[in-house]
């Protein structure tokens, strides 16, 4: 057997040494100062953004309605609120059991706003560094940059999750080639835009403090109508009973805005001039059979507080959050999307190599 030389025992020494520091200090040299809003802010935005989902969902709105109510603002952009309509249909497809590697997708809401704020905070440490061989000017490659991060941390794997020792935060012209290829597939581009979509919003500046606020007060007002819900037919009505009624009311009265909302109305006259409309209808559902007039009364106050705050306090950086959060649907529905996925785990251990280069600056 052939002896090393002492020089090339040293460089492979060398090599040994330099994995071993990627595996206990991954977040290493080479970093940037930060750009864009904090990674704190951007998880207390997307915390906000859950509840308001989650709040409306109790008081049975679907994703198609609160896209809806986004749409009514005309403050979303067609973009986001195409991407909006693009999520909710993608949520109601069946994924092909085809391939024994799932994706790795999160386990709920709070699991994706981790990641997400998790590799938001490597892109503000890396971008713009040699640990990016991308675009890395201006924000709009930086949301493609977070959406590689992303597949790099928690999707590509070899069959397999990604692991610290796979470098995710090391981005390569290799990986960009590989992800826009995998990105650009059937359906896979439409559920990572709205990832590319709150990176560039983030990275590019919005008004923070006006964003938070608006979220806040939405939340607030839907909460605080949750409660009067329930106590609207205390006594008289079962549970059951009251999310029925509210439910048909609701329904009504989303109608009538869907119709005839216009961006600068006044609250009180738009609501007045529904009357007609809402109790027309009503009364063709037979729902004043079953409860009296106060009841279904305040019913009808409580939908028109709530959708009137989601329309009017909606901003179009809220609808990118929204898209942003659901990334847990993706899944394969086609076998296009299944043989891009299958080749992008084919061509990893080629990329991993020349990850491995960058972080050894070979």
């Amino acid at each position: 057997m052939k002896r090393l030389s002492k020089r090339s025992l040293k460089k492979l020494l060398s090599m040994a040494l330099a994995l071993c520091m990627v595996i206990i200090n991954p977040m290493a040299v080479y970093a940037k100062a930060d750009a864009g809003i904090t990674a704190q802010q951007l998880s207390d935005l997307l915390g906000g953004t859950q509840e308001m989902i989650e709040n409306l969902q109790e008081l049975g709105f679907t994703m198609d309605d609160i896209v809806d109510m986004f749409a009514m603002s005309g403050n979303v952009e067609e973009q986001d609120l195409q991407l909006l309509y693009d999520m909710v249909e993608l949520d109601n497809t069946t994924p092909l059991a085809l391939y024994d590697y799932d994706g790795n997708p999160p386990a709920s809401y709070q699991d994706q706003k981790q990641r997400i704020q998790n590799v938001y905070g490597v892109a503000l440490r890396y971008y713009g560094t040699n640990y990016y061989e991308g675009n890395s000017i201006g924000g709009e490659n930086f949301g493609k940059y977070l959406t590689y991060l992303y597949l790099s941390h928690y999707v590509d794997g070899p069959g397999r999750a990604p692991t610290a020792n796979d470098l995710p935060y090391i981005i390569s012209s290799s990986d960009v080639t590989a992800y826009n290829t995998f990105l650009n597939s059937a359906k896979l581009n439409t559920l990572f835009s709205g990832l590319a979509s709150l990176g560039s919003a983030c990275y590019s500046g919005f008004d923070y403090t006006q964003t938070v606020g608006n979220i806040s007060n939405i939340n607030s007002e839907v909460l605080d109508k949750i409660a009067l819900l329930y106590a609207a037919g205390e006594g008289e009505y079962n549970m059951e009973s009251i999310v029925g009624a509210f439910g048909d009311v609701r329904d009504v009265v989303l109608s009538y805005y869907m119709e005839n909302y216009e961006e600068g109305v006044d609250k009180e006259a738009f609501r007045i001039s529904s009357e007609e409309y809402v109790e027309r209808q009503l009364n063709v559902l037979g729902i004043y059979s079953d409860y009296d007039a106060e009841f279904i009364a305040r019913l009808k106050g409580i939908a028109h507080s709530v959708i009137w705050s989601v329309v009017t306090e909606s901003l179009s950086v809220v609808g990118v959050f929204i898209a942003a959060l659901p990334l847990f649907v993706y899944s394969f529905t086609t076998l296009t999307e299944v043989a891009v996925f299958v080749n992008l785990g084919y061509s990893f251990s080629g990329r991993l190599a020349v990850r491995t280069g960058i972080y050894l600056d070979l």
